[in-house]
């Protein structure tokens, strides 16, 4: 059996949001920010797991494929 959705109207859906408090602020930044703090990237992260995959699936040390732009 199926899940049943609440539809709301636009007005009651822009009103179920709280008011931040004054001298708050939201800040977007995009994928390049995680990039440089350190973190790796979607892409980069998808290789490693193809790697991962791959090396399990065939019984490879992943250390024969460390380098990944290779």
């Amino acid at each position: 059996m199926g899940t049943l959705m609440n539809i709301k109207k636009i007005g009651e859906f822009l009103r179920s949001f709280e008011i931040k408090p004054v001298g708050t602020y939201d800040l977007f930044l995009g994928a390049g920010c995680s990039v440089a703090a350190g973190i790796p990237s979607g892409s980069a992260l998808i290789w490693e797991f193809k790697r991962k995959l791959y090396c399990d699936h065939h019984k490879i040390n992943e250390e024969k494929f460390s380098d990944l732009e290779s």
